[in-house]
Parts: C-alpha cells; structure tokens; sequence
C-alpha cells in the first residue's frame, strides 16, 4: 500500500482499534447491515428509534454487571438473523470454547462468538482460535478489571490521554443512541513528535501509549456490544477523516509509526473483531483526490476499498454523509456539516459507556 493510503488507514484505524488488515471484515460479505449507535448513557431507552447506518461501541460497567446484560439482553434483527444462518457453527463454537478454562459461558456467549466467527468468514476452526486467544489476552491484560474500571475513571484519568488528546487529538460523538460513535480526526491538528518525541528523548514510554492503547480499545468494544445488544444491529464506529492542511510533519514521526505496529498494540487490534463500519476522507483537494481513488485505493485490499469514501466538493460530501444515514446537524461545518464550531461537543468519551 502507498505511503498516503497506508498513512490514512493507520491513523483512522488507530483512532478505533482496528488493525489495517482487519478493515478487510464486514459485518458479513453479503451485506454490511451497519449502524451509527450513540453514548449508551443511563437515559437510554431500549424502545429508541432505530435508524440504519453505521454502529459501534459496547457497554460494560462492572464485571458482575457485565455478565448479568449479557445473560440478560436477547438479540434481535440482523444479530438473530445472522445467529440463525450461523447457528451450526455457533454450535460447534460454543462446544469447543466450553473446553477452555477460562471460558465464561454468560460472558463469552453467542453474540461475542458470532463476531470472531464472521471475521474468519465462518471458519469455525479459525474462529474457536481466535476467541480463545483473546480470552487468553484478556486474562493477561486484565482487561476484565480495565472494563470495570471505565465506568467509574473519568476519560481524563485515562493512561496517558491528556498527552493524546492534546497532540493526536480525535472527537468522539454519538448523536444516535441507536446506532454507532462517530470519530472526526483533522490529520493538521497531528504532532506526533510533540506526543512522542525521539525514541532517545521519548515523551512518554511505550507502556503508558499501549496502556491508553488498552483502555480506549475497551471502550470502544463496551459501547459497541451495548448497542448491538439494545438494537440488535452489529455495531460499528464510523470515522470521518479530514485531511484538509495535510504536511509531512502531520503523517507520523519514524516512532510513531514503530509504536503502532508494536506486536502489543497488533496483537490488541485482533482481540476486537466486527469494529469498522466505513472510512470517509474529506477535504482532499479534487486532483488528489481522483489520484487517491484511481491509483492508491486500488492498491488496498478489495475489502478495504470498500469501507474507504473518499469525496471532495460541497456536493458529493453531503451525499456520502447522506448515503450512511448520517444528519448534516451532526457533522461539524468544517467537514461539510451543519454543526457549528469546533471541536465538536460533548466528547461521548466523558459518559462511561
């Protein structure tokens, strides 16, 4: 992949955990049934209106009161329909992960199967494989206590994320509590080196960026299953990038690009399977843009394509915000919105998801 098109992809996906050859798993290949859920907040309701689009995001609060949703809540539409036409495999599943001792059968239940088992295309074998790595990962992790910890830490308490907010900064909303977050990234608003600094004169260590690394990818996976679970769509993020100013400086320092291909961050982006609904790329000027889409697109995996939009023009941008069932009231004028002001607010980041 070009140096361009793999830089997009690396800073979007790291916006939302997903590793670069993941993006290359849908919902399912028949058809991406995607979702834009919203902050599962205590005001919710599970009756709220359903509008399709594009989804993410999952809720867990405390270990027991993980457990006791997933016992609790029964999925319906696309999930009940994909758990009925997957439902031998989701049999097998379920029979070989019992043999495992650190499988929960409330906590790894059949809707957490069915997203490791559309990302290995219904393999079975692969599937059981990777659900039992990430049980594995998360006992390692302890990521069970970092799921419960989210719903008391403020955002801000978070390992190292007034450093990345501050030089990476990303914003984070969730205007459909129906649907998936959505992320706005503006690549200018990037400083990598005033994040990171040099690996001789680093500005914070690799364990405090694999840490956030950790407890954002967490989050994002609580408010995903929160949503999948209360609308039963399979909820995925949606990221709107705009690469409007882009420079050198804003592509990555040489430590950046080490720190996201860190085997712990790779092997992290894994454990998430089923997170990406789609990438928009906004603000590219229309030269460029008709070099990215007839010559770096194609050289991304046919998958990917697919989940990459890249618009230019008043025109075609509301169209494609229109096309994913997005509301122009959302999307902050400066990416071709109506919202007024930037950043957008409030970060759904301060509601514990």
């Amino acid at each position: 992949m070009n140096g361009l098109s793999e830089t997009v992809m690396r800073l979007s996906m790291s916006a939302i955990g997903v590793p670069l050859d993941s993006a290359a798993h849908s919902v399912e290949d028949e058809g991406d049934a995607a979702h834009i859920p919203t902050e599962a907040s205590a005001g919710d309701s599970p009756k709220s209106p359903r509008s399709p689009g594009w989804e993410a995001v999952k809720h867990v609060a405390t270990a027991t009161s993980f457990v006791s949703a997933l016992v609790s809540s029964t999925p319906k539409g696309e999930v009940a329909a994909l758990l009925q036409k997957h439902g031998d495999a989701i049999k097998q599943m379920g029979e070989k992960l019992a043999k495992h001792p650190g499988f929960k059968p409330s906590q790894h239940d059949k809707l957490w199967q069915l997203r490791f088992l559309l990302s290995a295309k219904a393999d079975v074998k692969k599937a059981v494989e990777n659900a039992e790595s990430c049980i594995v990962w998360r006992a390692e992790n302890k990521m069970d206590e970092i799921a419960a910890s989210l719903k008391s830490t403020p955002w801000e308490k978070w390992p190292a994320s007034n450093q990345v907010q501050t030089f990476t900064p990303c914003h984070i909303v969730h205007p459909d509590p129906s649907t998936g977050i959505i992320v706005f990234q503006r690549m200018s608003e990037n400083d990598f080196d005033g994040l990171l600094g040099t690996e001789k004169a680093p500005k914070i260590s690799d364990e405090e960026w694999i840490q956030y690394q950790l407890y954002w990818k967490e989050w994002m996976f609580q408010r995903r299953d929160a949503v999948s679970r209360r609308t039963g769509s399979l909820a995925k993020s949606i990221i709107l990038l705009d690469v409007g100013g882009l420079s050198q400086k804003h592509i990555g320092s040489k430590r950046y690009k080490k720190l996201m291909t860190h085997p712990a961050i790779k092997r992290a982006d894994d454990m998430y399977p089923q997170a990406l609904g789609t990438i928009v790329v906004v603000n590219l000027p229309g030269a460029l843009a008709f070099i990215f889409n007839s010559m770096i697109k194609p050289l991304a995996p046919p998958k990917v394509q697919d989940k990459i939009k890249v618009v230019s023009g008043e025109k075609k941008t509301r169209e494609a915000y229109a096309a994913l069932g997005l509301q122009l009231k959302d999307v902050p004028d400066v990416l071709g919105g109506e919202k007024q002001g930037w950043p957008p607010a409030p970060d759904a980041r301060k509601t514990p998801p």
